[in-house]
This record gives structure tokens, sequence and C-alpha cells, in this order.
């Protein structure tokens, strides 16, 4: 069963994200950020993996195990993909429980909006988190949970991936004082129980939208009225 599931999974461990740029792994994170559409850049910081675990022989992933990429995720969002680094530190392509193993893990990082043109931007939703490439057999079982917070109030949405699996959720509201930054974890697990359970990657997608500046045409004031209006008048008297 091992060795067909992983032919199964190999076309789409190689997959890689369209128009995404590198942010290297959580061990050595660099540069990550992307302006889309001319006026909304996002800004990755804090890239950080904690709550490691894992049982029955299964692997405990480190840092250096995950690789980071961004991208857009149409309109004006940002998705972030997560994705195992190929075979070091732990074995393996895939983020992967077999029968009777357990792994567990959570990646946190904040995101920061800001734009470069004339106007304002402001997080939306809905937001994603997907498992793009996955795949479990019979009790196999893989979730992510993404946690939107502010640092005071959170809301959260959840991917599931079995045998029958969801593999898609929307986080349809904002912590209550989301401005310009936005704390985003994610909480991932896989058992396998009598099964086999993977995750090739998975993806956040982070929304917002941006809003113009107004152009304000001054109004006249009074005193430039009235100095018109002297204006007129002298002009009308020297004619005359």
């Amino acid at each position: 069963m091992k060795r067909a599931f992983w032919l199964g999974i190999l076309p789409f461990a190689f997959a890689s994200p369209g128009f995404a740029t590198s942010c290297g792994t959580l061990a050595a994170p660099i540069s990550c950020n992307i302006t889309v559409n001319g006026t909304n850049t996002y800004t990755v910081t804090g890239l950080a993996l904690s709550n490691v675990n894992a049982s029955g022989g299964g692997n405990l992933y480190q840092p250096g195990d995950i690789d980071i990429d961004i991208g857009t995720g149409g309109g004006l969002s940002m998705l972030l993909t997560f994705s195992k680094h190929n075979g070091s530190p732990t074995p393996g392509i895939v983020f992967l429980a077999n029968p009777g193993e357990t792994a567990g893990f959570t990646v946190a990082y904040t995101v920061t909006l800001s734009t470069p043109g004339a106007g304002s931007v402001a997080f939306t939703t809905p937001d994603i988190v997907t498992f793009p490439i996955s795949s479990a057999s019979t009790t196999g079982l893989a979730t992510t949970q993404m946690v939107l917070n502010d640092g005071v109030n959170g809301t959260s949405c959840q991917a599931i991936r079995n045998s029958v699996g969801l593999t898609q959720g929307n986080c349809n509201s904002l912590p209550a004082n989301t401005t310009s930054f936005l704390n985003v974890g994610n909480i991932v697990s896989l058992s396998a129980n009598s099964g086999n359970s993977s995750i090739g990657s998975f993806t956040n997608l982070i929304d917002s939208d941006f809003t113009p500046s107004r152009i304000v045409v001054p109004e006249p004031s009074t005193y430039a009225l009235m100095g018109l209006g002297l204006a007129g008048l002298l002009i009308r008297r020297f004619r005359s």
C-alpha cells in the first residue's frame, strides 16, 4: 500500500505554485513580499515553527523542512504556500504519516498590508486555507486550521482531508480590530491509524481591497470671490 501511495502522490508533490516567488525555508526565511495590481503590498514577517510533535515513529518536522512561496491568489489577494523541502532534514517530499503514526506542528507569521499608490488598503474576506496537494487512504486524516488574530480577538477556519475529505475552508470574518497587521497561524495535524495521510503543500489566501484617494477640487473662498468682484469693477471703471 505504501509503495502505491507514493507513486500516486509523486506527480503532484513536485508541482510548484504558479507565478510564485520563494521566501526560503522556515529555518532561513528571506524577504517575503508581493505587490498585487500595483496597489496592495503584502509583507510577511515573523515566520516561525512551534508545537512540533510526533508519535508512533512519525516525523518530527523541523524549520528546514518547510519551503515558503508567495504569489498572487487572484484579484487583490496574496497566496502563501508551505511545502515539504525535498528530503532534508527529514526524509521525503511530502508531510506524511504512515499507518500507526501521527505528526503535527504550527506555523505562524504576520502580514503587513500597505500601498504604494494614492489611496488606502484594508484586509477583507473570505480568507481561505486549503490543501492543493494531499492524499489519504482508509482512516488517514490530515487537518490544518488557519487562525487569524489581532493579538486580542481571533477567528479561524479549517481544511480537512481524509478518504472522503473536505480540502478547503473559508474564514468569512476578521478579528474586530484588524487594521494593517494580521497575525496568522496554521495548526497542522497528520494521523494515519490504519491508513496513510499526506500533505504535499498547504496554502493560505489572504484577501484585501483598495480604495483610491478622492481628488478634491477646492472651492473658491469668499475672499477670492470678493477679490474677483473688485477686480471686475476696477476694469469696468477704467473702460468707462
